[in-house]
This record gives structure tokens, sequence and C-alpha cells, in this order.
């Protein structure tokens, strides 16, 4: 007789938490179900009509509603107007970033980076990109050369696999758009050789996006360290991603540590090498409290 007392106890507190009180200060949205949240109802969408349900939402509850992924409320605004009025109109009280500490600890050694981070790491990062960014020809007619050059290099492509009777088209696209993005960053384009480097990133990134999406990895990111026991195969494809992502991220800054003078006066020709030197000049000033 006690169990049952304690089971209904229980019970009706997991009701009244999940229907009532998580829920109090929150847009309206559909009811979170204990533990895993909305993650039922997007599993059970048909594979490639994931928006609909997102539309359904927006038509029910409002532009702005409240899904959650597990324990984790998503707040989704779904309204061009809602947006303008809240991250342009007001950027300010946006500025804060979601993280989750465990998996970014898990996936890329804690918060880093300008899209993750916030405070003074956020700006410090993010005047520094664009500076060095701006050097690089953002802005002006030295990066617009630069896109003309490879779009001039896809145009020959495509007009030499016109002669053919299949003409990947959207290969093409990925390789120049990828080109333009690598020599900012690395500061060398997609060709010869190099395109089976193109070709794995992005089967490696495909394959990534796609895990994030499954509700295992929604599951899994609630907690990393105690959940990876359960769901061991999720875990494990996510770290065969990471080990990748970073093996080649780790070879592209080796190589430039061995082929660039830190001390140069030159201006540097990509991202990682204005990085590496700023790190250098930090280092010879004996700055240690730095976000390098």
């Amino acid at each position: 007789m006690v169990f049952w007392h304690i089971f209904l106890v229980i019970f009706l507190w997991i009701i009244f938490y999940n229907f009532y009180w998580k829920r109090r200060n929150l847009p309206p949205g559909p009811i979170p179900w204990p533990f895993v949240g909305s993650i039922p109802l997007l599993f059970w969408e048909k594979p490639g009509t994931g928006a609909e349900i997102f539309l359904r939402w927006r038509k029910k509850y409002g532009p702005i509603y409240c899904y959650w992924i597990g324990e984790i409320p998503i707040v989704t605004v779904n309204d061009y107007d809602a947006m303008i009025e809240s991250f342009v109109k007001n950027p300010d009280v946006f500025t804060g970033k979601f993280t989750i500490p465990k998996m970014d600890k898990f996936f890329r050694g804690g918060t880093y980076g300008i899209v993750f981070t916030e405070g003074e790491l956020w700006k410090e990062q993010r005047r520094f990109a664009l500076q060095v960014f701006r050097n690089l020809g953002m802005g002006r007619n030295v990066i617009e050369e630069k896109i003309l050059d490879e779009v001039s290099g896809m145009i020959e492509c495509l007009t030499t696999d016109s002669q053919y009777d299949v003409c990947d088209l959207p290969w093409r696209f990925e390789v120049c758009v990828g080109s333009i993005i690598n020599s900012l960053l690395f500061g060398y384009r997609f060709e010869g050789e190099k395109l089976k480097e193109f070709k794995f990133l992005k089967k490696l990134l495909s394959r990534h996006m796609r895990s994030i999406a499954d509700p295992y990895t929604m599951m899994l990111v609630q907690d990393v360290d105690l959940l990876k026991h359960i769901f061991q195969k999720t875990y494990k494809k996510y770290e065969e991603n990471r080990n990748h992502f970073f093996g080649f991220f780790n070879q592209q800054i080796e190589e430039h540590e061995k082929e660039i003078i830190l001390d140069s006066i030159d201006e540097p020709t990509d991202y990682v090498e204005a990085f590496l030197r700023i790190m250098h000049e930090n280092e010879k000033k004996g700055i240690k409290e730095t976000n390098y």
C-alpha cells in the first residue's frame, strides 16, 4: 500500500512538473514528454518533411513557441517581423549564447569560437576575425577578384563537362564555394589532388549534420558523460566525426607552423597564419592571460 502511495506521488509530480511547472515562464508549445521532451514528435515525422512540424507549431502556438530537446527548452522565433524586433532592434538583449558545457568540452575541448562564445572572449575573437578578413580583401575588390577567379575556373570546368552526357552542376558549385572559403582559412584552393580532400570533408560534414539531427544524439547531448554508456553507437559515431575534423585542422596548423615565418613583416595570407602570428607575438611579450 505504501509503495502505491509513493508511486502515485511520484507520478503526479512528474505530470505536474512537465505539464505546468517547468513551462510556466516560457512561451506556449507542445507538451513535453518526461525526460525526452519533444524528441518523439520530431522522430515520428516522415524523412524530408521535418520542417512541416515547425510550421504546424507556428500555426497552433503563434510566431514564438517553445519545444523541448530532452530537458532543454528551445524557444523558436518563427516570424520575420518578430525576428527584426528581437534580433535587429534589440541586439544587445540577445547576444548571449546557449551552450552545453559537457558537449562543448567533449567535441572541442571547451566553449570556444565566435559562434558559441560571448562576453570579452567573443568580442576579441570577433574583432580579430573581422580585421583579418578585411586584410584578406573582404569588403574590397580583392575578394571580388578571388571570387571571380574561382567562378572563371568553374565555368571552364563546366564547359569541359558539357561535352559529356552528364554534368554534375551542384558538385562544381560546391568546389567553387569550398575553394573560396578554404583559401581564406588555410591559403589554398581545391584542385588536382586536393579535390580528394574536399570530397572527404564534404562527406564528413554531411555525415556529421545527419548525426546532429538524430534523436539519439539529441538525447546524448543532455549529459554526454553519463549517457555515452547507453547510446554507445551514437557516441562512437560522434567521436569519430570529431577526430576526423580535428585531425584535418591539426594537420593544417602543423603545416603552417613548418612553412610560415612568424616574425615576417609581410601580411598574413590566410586566417590560420594570422592567428599563429598573434599567438607568437603574445608569447614574445610574455602575455599569458590571452584569448588566443
